[in-house]
């Protein structure tokens, strides 16, 4: 370990051989070497090369940004050029380089020097200056071990045969020292922002295609001149120690196989669908020779960090691909390029539904040579217009997750889903995983919100014109009905009555629990409206948060981290927490606001209904808007209309709890008003399917 080595300070070439005192024990006690120097010589390559064969065989990998060596006239090329030109130029140099590496390395130097290329355990970039007048002419390096110390170093030595007769030196840094790890995190940080081409100063390239298949050419007829640790990149990915699937898993991965490797995964939230999607990957990997690509597209940013999580587990090496195209294209197309070469045995990317139906991305994943598996997270996302363009004929290994893939009224978009990744393979609803504990059981608290008369008058009189409109077949017509469509849906979910009523409910939780045990409770509510809830919360005296979409990202996880350790007792949210976010501890879930969508709704269930030690029940508050007692003397339909929306949310919520007919005791009065009782038996997507008969028929239910 870095630790118990005894560096020095300063290192002096005329005291000392910084090779052998510095760098060999530092490599020695590496798993992560990152080096910015000079000049790209034969003799830096030969000293690099054997030095790095001890940090491989701790099953470490090197990262090198150097200059090309570029002579007057090269200059001039780059000047006069312009970016196809400048990697002409490049390619030009560094091509006789390599011609010239037979006569210039020793025959283990070229061999260790062509593996670890090939094996992609030293990536080289070069950086050359944006003025086009200097060179690079940084020297320093950082290396990581095995528990996360770091030492940096930082001086005027270069890597190669003529710096070790020069009079050099370095000064050195442990992370683990007081007053030292801001020097490292800094230069760790130079280091990131030039490998990453974020440096104002000059302009990084990778090294060429060519020049890789040049270099990698270099080690034919040859044995691996180093031993391979485990850990490395050319490890096979595995199931992670102490995971076992549950026999569901198992069927649904077998089922795939049986359906060539194609289908979909309905399985209710918490039940495992990206563990059991991971296993099927790694399954296929291994009948492959570990020969595969992997695509894992996902709806929100946030999820691309929790897959990456999860990914790694599985001994995977994966690249996130989200944001601006400029902040991952050239690293997937090195990827992709290295994958086709051979040089990369499996190439994983993580992205975002958006970026996979971009045509830069989708451009790069078209190039890929041989077997891709296709993994759609919330697939029902990708039915939408624009998305479904991430679905390309060149995944020929699909695997689509949902608790409900379905589209809501959107049959085209539903059937792109199935026609793309086939019959669905498993279908574990929620009633069956909390029969079987896979989630925990929950009682069901319907709360009764009255909408005030005005409200009533504003709900009637959108859906008059929402009717009026139906039968109008022009875009314009389409869009006004959506339109008011919005709004009813707005008054809904913002009822001047649910705010107070949440607040009665809250002082009640209190009361019972006390107020220090009000933890792991949760706010749903509607766009606009966090603040208000907020204010209820921490009028009260409770710790609370907010979890909207200004929360930064890199924010988000240690907000989660506090209210998951109870330090936050109340999040407030909209959608942000809908998909994804795996939040076990919740025990306490006010919804506020609900739309009539049932993936949305049940999506937020399932996030209640995860598991954790100590945790045996969860609660589950509902605010159901029915209509008014009296001052509103309108169209009695309309009010049929506004419970016949908000009970398909009511009867699947009170269908599994453990309290279903205590439940609905609070509505039955409501529903024997109007003759409505048998709204208790129909499920969201039974209504889905009368609902689409009527309008085939030209009736309509809004």
């Amino acid at each position: 370990m870095l630790r118990n080595l005894e560096l020095k300070s300063v290192y002096d070439t005329s005291k000392c051989d910084i090779i052998e005192e510095l760098f060999c024990p530092l490599l020695a006690n590496s798993i992560d070497y990152k080096r910015g120097v000079g000049y790209f010589t034969s003799g830096w390559l030969n000293l690099t090369a054997k030095g790095l064969a001890g940090l491989v065989e701790n099953g470490g990998k090197a990262q090198l940004i150097t200059s090309p060596h570029l002579e007057p006239r090269d200059w001039d090329a780059f000047v006069k050029g312009n970016e196809a030109k400048e990697n002409e130029v490049l390619l030009k140099i560094l091509s006789a380089e390599v011609d010239n590496l037979k006569n210039m390395l020793e025959h283990n130097t070229l061999t260790a020097l062509a593996w670890l290329i090939a094996d992609g355990l030293l990536e080289i970039k070069f950086a050359i200056p944006k003025n086009k007048l200097g060179d690079f002419h940084d020297k320093f390096a950082i290396f990581t071990d095995v528990n996360g110390d770091k030492v940096a170093i930082h001086g005027s030595y270069n890597d190669s045969i003529h710096g070790t007769l020069n009079g050099e030196s370095f000064s050195v840094f442990r992370s683990w020292n007081d007053g030292q790890s801001e020097y490292v995190d800094k230069h760790e940080q130079r280091f990131q922002e030039l490998f990453k081409n974020r440096n104002d100063f000059f302009k990084v390239y990778n090294i060429p295609l060519a020049i890789k298949e040049k270099i990698v050419k270099l080690k034919e007829n040859t044995e691996r001149p180093y031993k391979v640790n485990k850990q490395t990149a050319s490890s096979k990915i595995r199931m992670p120690d102490g995971l076992a699937l549950y026999d569901y898993q198992y069927e649904a991965i077998d089922k795939w196989f049986d359906q060539d490797c194609r289908g979909l995964f309905e399985m209710a939230t918490g039940t495992g669908k990206t563990f059991t999607s991971l296993s099927a990957a790694v399954q296929l990997s291994n009948k492959l020779n570990d020969r595969l690509a992997i695509v894992i597209s996902v709806p929100f940013n946030h999820l691309v960090d929790q897959w990456k999580k999860d990914v790694v587990k599985f001994g995977f090496i994966p690249l996130l691909c989200r944001g601006t195209y400029t902040q991952w294209y050239n690293q997937v197309k090195s990827r992709v390029q290295d994958y086709n070469l051979g040089t990369r045995k499996n190439l994983v990317l993580i992205t975002t539904h958006t970026t996979a139906s971009a045509s830069r991305f989708k451009g790069l994943l078209e190039q890929i040579e041989g077997d891709v598996l296709f993994i759609g997270d919330e697939v029902h996302y990708l039915g939408a217009g624009n998305m479904r363009k991430a679905l390309l004929p060149n995944y020929n290994y699909r695997i689509g997750l949902s608790a409900t893939p379905d589209r809501w009224f959107d049959e085209e978009g539903t059937d792109v889903i199935k026609n793309y990744f086939f019959d669905t393979v498993i279908d574990y609803p929620i009633d069956k995983a909390i029969k079987e504990r896979f989630l925990t059981k929950y009682e069901f608290l319907p709360e009764l919100v009255r909408f005030t008369p005005a409200e009533m008058e504003e709900y009637s009189r959108l859906t008059t014109k929402i009717r009026k409109l139906m039968s109008i077949k022009d875009e314009e017509g389409k869009e006004k009905v959506e339109k008011y469509a919005r709004d009813r849906a707005n008054l809904v979910a913002k009822a001047e009555n649910k705010l107070p009523l949440f607040k009665d409910c809250l002082v009640k939780q209190i009361k019972e629990e006390g107020l220090e045990n009000v933890k792991h409770t949760i706010v749903y509510c509607a766009p606009g409206e966090t603040g208000e809830a907020m204010k209820i919360v921490t009028e009260l005296g409770l710790g609370a948060k907010e979890f909207i979409y200004t929360v930064p990202i890199d924010q988000r996880q240690k907000i989660l981290d506090y209210f998951k350790n109870g330090d936050i007792q109340v999040l407030v949210a909209i959608k942000c927490l809908d998909e994804g976010v795996n939040i076990p501890e919740i025990r306490r879930a006010y919804f506020l606001a609900s739309t009539t969508n049932p993936r949305e709704f049940v999506q937020r269930r399932g996030r209640i209904l995860r598991t954790c030690p100590g945790k045996t029940e969860a609660r589950l508050y509902d605010f159901v808007v029915i209509p008014p007692l009296s001052g509103y003397s309108g169209d009695i339909e309309h009010e049929i209309s506004l419970l016949k929306k908000e009970m398909p949310r009511f009867a699947e919520f009170a269908g599994s709890a453990r309290n279903e007919f205590h439940a609905r005791n609070k509505m039955i009065p409501i529903l024997k008003k109007y003759d409505m009782l048998h709204l208790f038996d129909k499920k969201p997507w039974d209504v889905y399917h009368e609902n689409k008969l009527l309008m085939m028929e030209g009736y309509d239910e809004c």
